[in-house]
């Protein structure tokens, strides 16, 4: 199995030549966006330093400034998001 060229071996997507990376990284700051506000409507408390990488990776990304560094505690931070958050629709797994 081949990696497409526009993404790294982890799936992350690669920043492209201007530092912008492709669209679904517009789209998966979207969804952790919309995780941070449901976990704040739902009370469940996200660590300072996940909201931050968030924070700074859209910032990256709206400025062209994408790197790797950037990526990579974005994603980290999105996975410990994701896992503290039940979003609504979820199914519950026991």
């Amino acid at each position: 199995m081949s990696v497409p060229s526009s993404t790294l071996p982890t799936g992350q997507p690669r920043a492209s030549v201007s530092g912008r990376p492709d669209s679904r990284v517009r789209k998966d700051l979207d969804k952790c966006e919309a995780l941070v506000s449901h976990a704040a409507k739902a009370g469940t408390v996200i660590e300072e330093t996940d909201v931050n990488a968030l924070r700074e990776a859209r910032c990256a990304f709206e400025r062209g400034e994408w790197t790797a560094a950037i990526g990579s505690s974005f994603y980290a931070a999105m996975a410990r998001i994701a896992k503290a958050v039940q979003y609504p629709g979820a199914k519950h797994r026991r």
